[in-house]
């Protein structure tokens, strides 16, 4: 793999931690918020936002294992 692409990929893993980053903050406030009004919605929210961040995690995974195999 040439050094454009392992640019490439360490832009993109880099834009994704970010990006997972903001998710995640911004997540936990709204479920802070949630729970001062129902813990049903909550623990709904919540669920569904865990599933959200562990699709990101399998995606930055693909990327970490691309760049590892292009060293």
């Amino acid at each position: 793999m040439d050094k454009q692409k392992l640019k490439a990929g360490l832009f993109a893993l880099g834009y994704r931690l970010e990006s997972l980053e903001k998710a995640c903050n911004t997540s936990l406030k709204q479920v802070k918020d949630e729970l001062e009004q129902s813990s049903m919605i909550a623990l709904l929210t919540a669920n569904t936002r865990l599933y959200c961040v562990q699709k990101e995690v399998k995606e930055l995974q693909q990327i970490i294992k691309v760049l590892e195999e292009a060293l």
